[in-house]
């Protein structure tokens, strides 16, 4: 028969388990208590006594440890919770576990940043990869990607003041690059620093055309009759191949330019009698004509027997020039013979 005293025993030693199990665990064992995981934020008690947190462990970012009424209690970090520490352009995020520990979990918003402005930085799992922009796609302001990962000035010449774009750049508007452009009026032609534009081009001003003829916005074709020095004219609608040689006074730039076919210092000079040159009234050089030049030697030109010398002037008909011979010589083609004695 069980006595009082022994009973008694039998349920101290009872109420008394729990504690020796406590302290036959492990620290680690111990600050977990009964446990627990979940998503959420969660904690446990019932761990093994204390007299303040820090004899509970050391709280980190996923898990928090506490001593409340004498008991260890801890607090895991929801799951998913982003740690402080991370590692840029992995593809990964440092994250709680919900149990208390760190783990990586795949993050596509961190990939690694090549620093090229016209290429995609993209996760695929846990690697970047950097594929490049559509052409076109503005980078830098105002340039373009070239569609293999360069930022570029231009790709067509509609982006560039000048209208050419080569290798990705803009080049600077010339009078030989085929395309009208900078502030010429026409292709290569007009403006302020290209040559003036041949008739049928656009222009602005009159100095835009060789003829000096703007006339609706169109070059006119220089005539001999326009009132101004062009084409090939020395002086104003006289000179040069096309129109009719020009009196004293005028440019020149050859005798042929001149009336009197004697162009010295560019300017027409009179006719003279010792100019070398048959001009003025003379029927050969520097003679006949009557004053102030000296009649003419045998075989040169005449009108009349009073251009000659010998006074015998053989011409095939009046107002042809004819010869001078010998005085009294018949003209051997048996034309009319202008003798004058």
């Amino acid at each position: 028969m069980i006595t009082q005293r022994l009973l008694l025993k039998v349920i101290a030693s009872v109420l008394l388990l729990p504690a020796a199990i406590i302290s036959a665990c492990t620290p680690e064992e111990r600050q977990y208590g009964s446990g627990g995981s979940s998503s959420s934020s969660s904690s446990s008690s019932g761990g093994m006594q204390c007299a303040s947190d820090t004899d509970c462990g050391a709280s980190s970012e996923c898990q928090t440890f506490a001593c409340v009424n004498g008991q260890c209690n801890v607090t895991f970090t929801s799951m998913g919770t982003p740690v402080a520490v991370q590692e840029i352009g992995d593809c990964q995020s440092n994250v709680c576990d919900g149990k208390g520990y760190i783990v990586k979990v795949e993050d596509l918003a961190d990939p690694t940043d090549d620093g090229i402005t016209c290429t995609l930085d993209a996760c695929v799992g846990t690697e970047t990869q950097h594929g490049f922009l559509a052409a076109g796609t503005a980078c830098n302001g105002s340039q373009y990607c070239d569609g293999f990962g360069m930022c570029v000035e231009c790709l067509e010449g509609s982006h560039c003041a000048s209208s050419i774009c080569s290798g990705g750049f803009c080049a600077t508007a010339e009078c030989t690059d085929t395309v009208k452009n900078g502030i010429e009026t026409d292709v290569d032609c007009g403006g302020l620093q290209c040559p003036r534009c041949s008739a049928g081009a656009t222009c602005t001003v009159d100095q835009d055309c060789k003829s000096l003829i703007c006339s609706g916005g169109i070059c006119t074709e220089a005539t001999c009759e326009d009132a101004v020095m062009n084409g090939q004219e020395t002086d104003i609608d006289c000179g040069g191949p096309d129109c009719k040689p020009c009196p004293t006074g005028k440019v020149c730039n050859a005798g042929l330019d001149c009336t009197s076919k004697v162009c010295k210092g560019n300017i027409c000079q009179d006719p003279s009698c010792n100019d070398q040159v048959k001009n003025g009234y003379e029927t050969d050089v520097d003679c006949g004509g009557g004053v102030p030049c000296t009649k003419c030697s045998l075989g040169q030109s005449c009108y009349v027997g009073k251009d000659c010398l010998s006074g015998n002037c053989c011409v095939p008909e009046f107002g042809m020039l004819g010869t001078c011979l010998v005085y009294g010589e018949t003209c051997a083609l048996r034309v009319r013979s202008e003798i004058s004695q």
